[in-house]
């Protein structure tokens, strides 16, 4: 689930577009995604639906996609903050009906 592969400390996105571009590109690279233009689209469609904003500069985004082949988390700095995964959603990858 966790992955030094997929964990980028010191990269640094200038948005919250460009970061979440990145991970799901670096995803869809480790073989962890399947389709990586359907499972973007369902998670900038989760944003539009409601922001995971947790605090600010603080984001956990998300999707539930068939196009998820392994359960993974992956984390990155911003240039404004951070895009990290906490431990609750760790456990929620053990639940089939979610994909993060």
């Amino acid at each position: 689930m966790f992955n030094g592969d997929i964990i980028f400390e010191s990269a640094l996105a200038k948005s919250r577009e460009e970061a979440i571009e990145t991970l799901c590109s670096r995803l869809y690279e480790q073989g962890r995604l399947n389709d990586l233009n359907a499972f973007k689209k369902a998670v900038f469609e989760r944003e539009s639906e409601m922001s995971t904003e947790l605090a600010p500069n603080v984001f956990v985004p998300h999707a539930k996609s068939k196009a998820v082949v392994k359960p993974s988390v992956a984390h990155m700095k911003t240039k404004d903050g951070h895009i990290k995964a906490l431990a609750g959603l760790a456990r929620a990858l053990n639940d089939d009906s979610i994909n993060i």
